[in-house]
């Protein structure tokens, strides 16, 4: 490695869940990225904030869903020419149908909803992030077949 070259980063994606019962899950997730230059007191540009979150599964026959809550941290280890991103909160949720439609293929009937809160938030991996904030909140009704 050259004197003064960047470290490779090193991601951590630790999650923790509990089956609550046979039809629902509870997961703990985050993700944090740990990196330095050395021989520089810069930091490496666009590192992604660190992450938690908690998860929640049900399921039962074709019917299943899902609610998500996760805090990204605001990241303030910047490179010189970057700017500080603050923190935000993000919920997101999804419930979906499945219908069997035989010979191993079936139909499902989605709606997602992200970013519920409706929170202006903003990527620091992004080149462009203070000229595009991530969507608002949002409603994807979908159709999903397989075959």
């Amino acid at each position: 490695m050259r004197r003064g070259a960047p470290r490779r980063p090193r991601r951590r994606r630790p999650w923790l869940g509990h089956q609550l019962s046979p039809a629902a899950r509870l997961t703990l997730f985050g993700d944090y990225v740990d990196t330095d230059v050395k021989n520089s007191d810069d930091n490496l540009p666009r590192i992604p904030p660190g992450r938690l979150g908690l998860r929640y599964d049900w399921g039962q026959g074709p019917l299943t869903s899902d609610v998500e809550y996760y805090r990204t941290f605001e990241q303030d280890e910047v490179a010189a020419y970057e700017t500080e991103t603050a923190g935000y909160d993000m919920l997101n949720a999804t419930v979906s149908y499945r219908f069997d439609v035989g010979r191993g293929r079936s139909l499902e009937i989605y709606a997602r909803g992200t970013n519920l809160t409706n929170e202006l938030a903003f990527a620091h991996t992004s080149f462009v992030k203070d000229q595009s904030p991530l969507r608002g909140r949002n409603l994807v009704v979908g159709l999903r077949h397989d075959f």
